[in-house]
């Protein structure tokens, strides 16, 4: 395994209702990342994609199969792992800044050089004046930078991030994606992303990995190939509507989707 990849070998999760009832999230997932690679994951809704990012994360253990990391099994979160989730989540009653450093806190980092790098991330983020500002005087998006930022401080291998755009409006999300990509392009972290919209998933990825309905397996792994780096009028080329129809016909025939255009929500 390529170092500094995710190796998901034959994961299964299964859940169990109040009434003792099984509920079989993911049946046999087999998925590699590679040092450096952005791949993102689609399927339907309830097909086991957030359960497989929190069983990569170690904050839950599969049923059967393993995670390995630099081919070390996950047994737990890793210092190593930056988590973004669909909801920023920052803490209200503390700045922008603060709210950066906490991972540096929780972690025991070295203070000096971490409030260095948030000084940093913040600038890379556009977010620079805004260091002293409360979480309830930005908007969804600057928020959502914010995240960024805090994820990144431990400058860890790996993200894993779990429909971070989702709530925000269209011409948030574009700038998001954009602004991701950016960051990607400076340190390249190797990255799993889960989205419902397909547009955002070929925009952003160099494969697109498609899951069934649940219980929840790879169905197909689809390249993306097209230049970086990425501006979003790439959107408009006849290979990414090629790219993300192929997608879209594959979601289609295995979870029994309706069309959908590659202009809908989730357009980078």
């Amino acid at each position: 395994m390529t170092r500094r990849g995710i190796e998901i070998d034959g994961v299964s999760k299964t859940h169990w209702t109040r009434r003792g009832e099984p509920v079989e999230a993911l049946r046999a997932v087999d998925l590699a990342v590679t040092e450096g690679e952005f791949v993102t994951l689609v399927g339907p809704s309830g097909c086991g994609k957030s359960s497989l990012l929190r069983i990569v994360a170690g904050l839950a253990a599969p049923s059967a199969g393993r995670v390995t990391i630099d081919g070390v099994t996950v047994t737990g979160p890793r210092p190593d792992v930056g988590l973004l989730f669909q909801r920023p989540t920052l803490l209200p009653w503390r700045t922008v800044r603060k709210n950066v450093l906490l991972p540096a806190e929780v972690l025991g980092l070295d203070r000096r050089l971490a409030a260095v790098r948030a000084a940093e991330l913040l600038n890379l983020v556009g977010l620079r004046g805004f260091e002293e500002a409360l979480p309830a005087e930005l908007s969804g998006g600057m928020q959502g930078r914010v995240a960024l930022a805090r994820s990144l401080l431990q400058d860890p291998a790996i993200l894993l991030m779990d429909e971070p755009f989702a709530a925000l409006d269209a011409l948030t999300r574009e700038d998001l994606a954009r602004e991701l990509l950016g960051v990607w392009d400076r340190f390249r972290k190797s990255v799993l992303f889960v989205t419902h919209a397909i547009p955002e998933a070929v925009f952003l990825a160099d494969r697109v990995a498609v899951m069934t309905s649940r219980p929840g397996h790879i169905a197909a792994i689809v390249p993306v190939d097209l230049p970086r780096p990425r501006d979003p009028s790439v959107v408009d080329t006849v290979a990414f509507g090629a790219i993300a129809a192929q997608v879209r016909a594959l979601l289609a025939r295995r979870a029994g989707l309706p069309p959908v255009s590659s202009s809908s929500d989730g357009r980078p």
